[in-house]
């Protein structure tokens, strides 16, 4: 991939990211917990409980998951000079990436 490609990437990314596993945290919280459920403010808990477990949620977390870090990792890489240090971090990063998205399809089935 070359580096512009991952920087649009991480960039374009990088907030819908953030926004999903913020709120796929506060709703696993706010199923979980009566406080924080209370801290919410705009949860019911059947309502954090529905978008904690949605299927499009997953789905948004993974693929956002892949791209933002696939694109990371690979502007990492870019910088590291030894060739198998390199390669370690990108087939150590792909391969989490892969678990969690093999979790995320799994748990949905």
């Amino acid at each position: 991939m070359k580096p512009k490609t991952a920087l649009t990437l991480v960039e374009w990314t990088s907030v819908p990211l953030l926004l999903v596993t913020g709120l796929m945290a506060v709703t696993g919280y706010a199923s979980t917990s009566d406080g924080a459920l209370k801290a919410s403010l705009f949860l019911t808990r059947e309502t954090a409980v529905e978008i904690h477990t949605s299927p499009l949620m997953r789905a948004l977390l993974g693929v956002l998951l892949f791209l933002h870090a696939y694109a990371g990792t690979e502007l990492m890489a870019a910088r590291i000079k030894e060739k198998a240090l390199r390669t370690g971090l990108e087939y150590g990063v792909l391969g989490f990436v892969i678990y969690v998205l093999w979790v995320l399809v799994v748990g949905s089935l």
